[in-house]
Parts: C-alpha cells; sequence; structure tokens
C-alpha cells in the first residue's frame, strides 16, 4: 500500500506542476514526501533511484511540450481576423463589435474580414471574442490590392530616444489593452 502511494504521489505533484507550472513551488514539498515515502518501501534501489531523479529529468520538456501544443491549439481553435486597413492609412484604429448598425460580417477562407474606413473607427456587427488570437493585417495598396502587414511588438523598443523604431518601418504595432496601431 504505502509503495503504490509514494508513486502515486510522485505522478500526481508532476502532473500538477506540468500543467500549471506556476504551481512548482507548492508542489516540490509534495514531490518530496512522495519520494520519501518511495524510499522507505521495499523497491529496489534501481527503481527508487528512477521514480526519484526520472520526474526531475523530463520535467522541462514536458513542461515546454504542453506549452507549445497548448499555444498551437489555441491559436487554431481562436476566432479568425484579417484586419484591411485603407490606402495610406496611417494611426491608431478602433474595432467596436456587436453594432447592429455596423459593418455587416464578411467570411472568406474561413476568417473574418474586417475592412477598415479611414477615420479608423470601425463598427462591427460581429462579436468579438477574447483569449487566443489568429489576426493578420493587411493594408489596401494604390490599386487595390491588399498586402500583408508584418505584426510588431511595442515590447521590441525602449521608451528612450535612442532606440525608437525607424519612421520607414511599416507594419502593424501592437499596443497594450488589445489596441492596435498602423505605423507606416
Amino acid at each position: 500500500m504505502r509503495d503504490r502511494l509514494g508513486i502515486a504521489i510522485i505522478i500526481l505533484a508532476f502532473g500538477v506542476s506540468v500543467i500549471s507550472p506556476y504551481w512548482i513551488i507548492f508542489v516540490i514539498p509534495i514531490f518530496i514526501i512522495g519520494v520519501v515515502i518511495t524510499w522507505t518501501t521495499n523497491r529496489t534501489i534501481k527503481q527508487k533511484i528512477l521514480w526519484t531523479i526520472l520526474p526531475i529529468v523530463i520535467w522541462l520538456p514536458t513542461v515546454y511540450f504542453f506549452m507549445y501544443s497548448g499555444g498551437k491549439l489555441g491559436k487554431w481553435t481562436a476566432q479568425k481576423f484579417d484586419f484591411v486597413f485603407p490606402y495610406k492609412f496611417q494611426g491608431r484604429a478602433v474595432v467596436i463589435g456587436d453594432m447592429p448598425c455596423g459593418q455587416p460580417i464578411k467570411i472568406k477562407d474561413g476568417r473574418e474580414v474586417l475592412t477598415f474606413p479611414d477615420n479608423g473607427v470601425l463598427l462591427y456587427q460581429g462579436k468579438i471574442e477574447t483569449g487566443y488570437i489568429n489576426h493578420k493585417y493587411f493594408q489596401a495598396d494604390s490599386l487595390g490590392n491588399n498586402r500583408e502587414l508584418r505584426e510588431l511588438g511595442d515590447y521590441m523598443f525602449w521608451d528612450d530616444v535612442k532606440n525608437k523604431p525607424s519612421t520607414s518601418l511599416k507594419g502593424v504595432f501592437i499596443g497594450e489593452f488589445g489596441t492596435r496601431e498602423i505605423n507606416d
């Protein structure tokens, strides 16, 4: 009985810490209790060492795998948007969703297409979900063709003057609180 209890505690501690790595500080004492219980059983030394070392060795790769697959699955199941900005648009863009008088929902290739007016304020009939995002950004050229814009994060540049982004850099800067800004 004690033999199974120690292994069950080790497996439980490992599982909880992999699912939520932030709980590792609470799980370590529980893991140690499981190891101590396992070491007081009649298992062979080889088995005791295996049940002690193996969870520690495979913990980090397992956490990385769960985080990577969770991110991929989240993006795959997320609401998909294509934001299309007018020719030479520059500045902040705002989407106000769930507006009966707004732009109707347009779906192309399984993605919702939101076309912004010149002022950058889009009233949209659709609902915008929170959570993982799967967005693409486009800007119409002078002929009306859409070219994809790069997504650039404000975190890529420091607040001081020495590390300002180039004014020739084109893309969508991801702002705080879900805002997006075009810099052209």
